[in-house]
């Protein structure tokens, strides 16, 4: 069994070709589910100590020391991808739902410009003061496309 191999052990079902390759290939799956174990971890577990150690542990054992029993080796650039798209995958997640959340604030705006009626009486007779609304309102907007497009 090849090094990239350990830990798997369905051996009759190992995919050498790369081409092969799926998500529903057993090998896949098998570092699919170590991976959510590790994020589970990372996500369910304390930060104290033990989580240190564990943190420690996991780099040991995916380096070429010569300190840890798996032979397992992965390049670093393959580490740093990985973490990199997950934390690309987070923040994304994060901003669209940060944008949906300022986008449900203005529909409430919106809302609130319909169901206000405070100051209704003076809307016939443009002011000084109403004006400047209107210019501030329009930049408002105006930031906000930007922002948003």
């Amino acid at each position: 069994m090849a090094k990239r191999h350990e830990g798997f052990t369905l051996t009759d079902a190992i995919v050498e070709d790369v081409s092969k390759l799926t998500r529903d290939v057993e090998q896949i799956k098998f570092r699919k589910d170590m991976l959510s174990r590790y994020f589970a971890r990372l996500l369910e577990n304390p930060y104290d100590e033990r989580m240190i150690k564990y943190l420690e542990y996991v780099a040991r054992i995916h380096t070429d020391t010569p300190t840890k029993k798996s032979k397992i080796n992965v390049d670093l650039i393959h580490i740093n991808s990985l973490l990199g798209y997950v934390e690309a995958v987070l923040i994304g997640d994060y901003r669209a739902i940060e944008a949906f959340g300022k986008l449900l604030w203005i529909q409430n705006d919106f809302f609130i410009k319909f169901y206000c009626n405070d100051g209704a009486e003076y809307l016939e007779t443009p002011t000084a003061t109403t004006t400047t609304v209107a210019r501030s309102t329009q930049s408002f907007f105006s930031r906000l496309l930007r922002y948003f497009f």
